[in-house]
């Protein structure tokens, strides 16, 4: 399965302790360059810049062959997207709405961080009230209809 990741769900799952369940969901995720560098940013949580030094083995670095140029979006979605796109992705983790969009424009499968804690709480790998809970002490942001939804649907 391929499946690559953009800055922002890998960043937020991080801060809540719980990047680890993309491998035992994925077995392994891509990340580009330009995803890594923003990750690395003098801006970004110590926590997640230390999480990443090293790079967990799970995870590998690769550049799209040609990145688009995708109006709107942060040098790692245009990479996270064109990566995807090239490779013939089995998913693309990406939060930004514009991001999806264009994704999906190019018929890209997408999820989103929310996404990948609910099929991890499918797979009784995480408790999603609890992964919801430490994510609303984030920056993260999500519709609270939505979130009401997911915590309604899940058993």
């Amino acid at each position: 399965m391929v499946v690559v990741s953009d800055t922002s769900p890998l960043h937020y799952l991080i801060l809540i302790d719980s990047a680890e369940i993309l491998a035992k969901l994925f077995g392994s995720l891509l990340i580009t360059e330009g995803v890594f560098q923003e990750l690395q940013n003098a801006n970004t949580p110590s926590k997640v810049r230390d999480w990443l030094n090293p790079l967990p083995h799970w995870i590998s670095v690769q550049q799209p062959l040609h990145t688009l140029r995708i109006p709107h979006l942060h040098l790692g979605e245009s990479e996270a997207i064109s990566l995807a796109l090239e490779l013939s992705a089995n998913l693309l983790i990406i939060d930004e709405r514009i991001g999806r969009k264009a994704a999906n424009q190019l018929q890209l499968r997408t999820t989103g961080t929310l996404g990948v804690l609910n099929l991890a709480a499918s797979q009784k790998l995480i408790s999603l009230s609890t992964a919801i809970s430490a994510l609303q002490t984030t920056s993260f942001r999500a519709d609270p209809r939505l979130i009401a939804e997911l915590l309604r649907s899940t058993p």
